[in-house]
């Protein structure tokens, strides 16, 4: 493994208002397979809002995770409306 692999970097995105995620290191917009690659390669993702700054780093994640189809199709549909349930 060379050291550029042992270093994992932190990936710095912006979300704009129009939904696009930029990728501030490499100056380019990219998707949400873009995302999960780089997470999948072991880099950590940290998503913020382009205008305020807030951290969307959790929802941008989850929206990754959903949109996969596996990990989608394990997750059962009752527990999907029990978690909606809850937090609406």
């Amino acid at each position: 493994m060379g050291a550029a692999k042992a270093r994992r970097q932190m990936v710095l995105i912006k979300k704009y208002a129009n939904r696009r995620l930029y990728h501030t290191g490499l100056s380019k917009h990219v998707t949400l397979d873009d995302l999960a690659r780089i997470v999948r390669e072991g880099d950590t993702v940290r998503v913020v809002d382009a205008n305020t700054g807030a951290d969307l780093t959790r929802q941008v994640l989850t929206q990754v995770m959903l949109e996969q189809q596996t990990p989608l199709s394990l997750i059962p549909i009752e527990l999907l409306h029990a978690a909606i349930r809850y937090h609406g």
